[in-house]
């Protein structure tokens, strides 16, 4: 299935995460997603199970506001463009990354640098709530960070950013958040992108 997001607004993780809160739940393997499609494999329902399927689907697309709860109206409180220098803090010891990041209005974009690679950053900040993940592209698995966290009166970022990895083929919140989260605090190190 997919879908054009000026119509339809959720994606496809948005999707995802609603059918599971949902009772019954409902998982949609994230395989082969994209943000505005899913793979769906019915090949463990029975008749009675597809229909319940079917019938969630079909008010998600119906009624997109039972899946889209994020507030599109709430405008962002903080300008996080510039320079931001990150400890995450893992289970075994800590790594000090950096951002460059632009702001437009609400949304998020710039690079992310590790050690060894830098990857593309986007995402979106509402009210002082911040979401972005990074990219960072390798053969055969591209490396992920899924960063969420808030933005303190001080300027600060604190939150967890979900590790993972996968393949073009497997791009999926299941594979970009398999190696576990940690604990991450940003702070501004320049105005300026380096």
């Amino acid at each position: 299935m997919s879908w054009d997001k000026k119509v339809v607004p959720f994606s496809a993780e948005d999707l995802r995460l609603a059918l599971l809160r949902q009772r019954p739940r409902i998982l949609i393997h994230d395989f082969w997603s994209t943000p505005t499609s899913i793979v769906l494999d019915p090949v463990n329902l029975g008749d009675d199970e597809a229909e319940i399927v079917g019938r969630a689907l079909a008010r998600a697309f119906h009624e997109p506001r039972c899946i889209a709860e994020r507030p599109s109206t709430l405008q962002a409180e903080a300008d996080v463009s510039g320079g931001w220098r990150i400890e995450i803090q893992f289970l075994h010891g800590s790594k000090t990354h950096h951002l460059d990041l632009e702001q437009n209005e609400v949304l998020i974009s710039g690079v992310h640098h590790t050690v060894s690679s830098s990857g593309k950053v986007f995402g979106e900040i509402h009210g002082d709530h911040i979401r972005f993940e990074a990219a960072h592209e390798q053969i055969p698995m591209s490396l992920f960070y899924g960063f969420e966290g808030k933005v303190a009166e001080d300027g600060t970022i604190r939150g967890t950013v979900q590790l993972g990895g996968s393949a073009k083929e497997h791009l999926g919140p299941v594979f970009k958040g398999q190696y576990g989260s940690a604990q991450f605090h940003a702070s501004q190190s320049s105005r300026n992108s380096r």
